[in-house]
């Protein structure tokens, strides 16, 4: 039997400069300290992954999403086996889930945990302590020889069994979010099968009881005092009846707070007035939603089960009821029409004009990701499937900006569109970044107040171009848009 009991939680989606809780790993650490493990919290957004103490370390595992944030994950778990070959790597989250047989046939991966891993991740540990077998480990996947092996899935984990997340284990100082928004996950999944979507591949919906996530606010308000509580779940509202009570629950037990969490336009739509003035009453000050498209068509094909007068009239409400919004748009996708993107910008100017205090959030172009119903039909029309773990590490720092992951656009198009995400994001980016304190500007710009100074320069030329550009929808050949988002991608990208 092993006795070594360090087990390193490598958390890869962080940016530098504002990190937010790494609730992934989080939700590891609570189970394996139930068992008598020692975990330690890596956030490779706060401290460097290159070198680490591999004494008495049992295993690491390493929560991945698509894109750059796999990189990291790739050097620690190759540092971890060249330091000891009998570390055992395990990988977790949506991407490792979404195509098990690429990453664990990685070289320097022995097993990937599926979906919920709370439970698997724990069982797996034990065998692997005690020399067993893995085959009786619902929900992970391994090699065995030259064969890998796929064990059936593991049952979903009971949120209310959870323990408080393990916040001791993180040096909170160096998460400064948790003072302006504290990210509490309430649920997890989300039922709906949007096709672009890779985030629930089993597409099932579950939640903490009401009474428990009252709890934990309130805990959190005596604990971190912060200025709002963001529900970070994919699909908050998909029990009405839980958010009821939540709301119920802050009021009884007097919790003064501001809160925000996702929503759909074809649940607020329905909403009566009376449910809204309690959200309103229990401290929501905005809810997000993702439009992604004005037209019908595409929303249809993108199986987003709304519509456009959904998102007018849901947008309606929330003016009359005060309650801010903040949307999501997409474009880019298969299939789409000039006339529909067209739709989706004026569906854009009107909100702009109706209710000018919205954030809207972005207008992302779609990029495939596994595990989604669309990444199959992109792949048949010409996307470049990456072969490899390292080349999907790539796959948002090489590839974003070219047609190689829409490969169906012209380059036209791609120009066009490049350049509409642009000006909403940076016109999000100078909404949200005039919200902030002076403090916390030059936080972000490396504490120097004179490139806070130099920044807010720059942003009036941008400023002018957006407002330019956006009147008489003229999108081509917007070379300073090119600089810009050069710029936000290489050197504003951590901040």
């Amino acid at each position: 039997m092993i006795k070594k009991n360090r087990i390193l939680l490598f958390y890869t989606a962080n940016i530098h400069s504002w990190p937010f809780l790494p609730n992934s790993v989080l939700a590891l650490s609570g189970p394996l300290l139930k068992r008598g493990y020692n975990p330690i919290i890596i956030d490779t957004g706060v401290v460097d992954c290159q070198d680490f103490d591999t004494e008495n370390v049992l295993a690491i595992g390493v929560s991945a999403y698509t894109g750059s944030g796999i990189v990291p994950g790739i050097k620690a778990s190759k540092y971890a086996k060249k330091k000891n070959k009998d570390i055992l790597v395990v990988w977790g989250g949506p991407h490792p889930t979404a195509i098990p047989d690429q990453v664990v046939n990685e070289n320097y991966i022995d097993v990937v945990c599926r979906n919920d891993s709370e439970d698997s991740f724990v069982k797996l540990l034990d065998a692997y302590r005690e020399g067993k077998p893995l085959h009786d480990i619902d929900g992970i996947s391994y090699k065995k020889g030259e064969k890998i092996i796929h064990n059936k899935e593991a049952a979903f984990v009971d949120l209310d069994s959870w323990d408080r997340y393990p916040y001791d284990l993180l040096d909170i100082s160096n998460y400064p979010c948790v003072k302006e928004k504290f990210y509490l996950q309430t649920s997890r999944g989300c039922p709906y099968k949007c096709t672009f979507c890779s985030y629930d591949p089993a597409k099932r919906w579950r939640g903490r009881s009401a009474e428990n996530v009252v709890d934990d606010i309130k805990w959190v308000m005596e604990r971190f005092s912060p200025k709002e509580i963001v529900a970070a779940d994919a699909n908050f509202f998909t029990s009405k009846k839980r958010v009821q009570k939540i709301c119920e629950g802050i009021l009884k037990e007097e919790i003064h707070t501001s809160w925000t969490g996702t929503c759909r336009f074809d649940y607020f739509v329905k909403y009566k007035d009376e449910f809204i003035d309690l959200l309103k009453k229990s401290g929501c000050c905005e809810l997000s939603f993702g439009a992604e498209s004005a037209s019908d068509d595409i929303l249809s094909q993108l199986k987003k089960q709304i519509n456009y007068a959904m998102i007018v009239e849901s947008i309606k409400k929330a003016k009359k009821h005060n309650i801010g919004m903040n949307i999501f748009f997409m474009g880019g996708f298969p299939n789409e029409k000039d006339s529909d993107v067209e739709k989706s910008l004026s569906l854009i100017d009107w909100i702009r004009d109706y209710m000018p205090k919205t954030n809207l959030n972005g207008f992302f172009i779609y990029m495939p990701f596994p595990g989604s119903e669309l990444f199959n039909d992109a792949v048949k029309l010409g996307f470049n499937l990456p072969k490899s773990l390292s080349e999907w590490g790539m796959v948002d720092i090489d590839m974003v900006h070219t047609n190689q992951t829409t490969p169906w656009l012209t380059k036209k198009k791609r120009d066009r569109l490049e350049t509409i995400s642009a000006i909403v994001r940076f016109r999000f980016f100078d909404s949200e970044y005039r919200k902030i304190s002076l403090e916390q500007k030059k936080k972000r710009l490396f504490g120097s107040l004179f490139l806070v100074k130099m920044y807010e320069l720059v942003n009036v030329f941008f400023k002018l171009s957006a407002n330019f550009r956006w009147r008489i929808h003229n999108f081509d050949y917007a070379y300073e848009w090119k600089l810009w988002v050069y710029a936000r991608d290489k050197l504003l990208k951590q901040v």
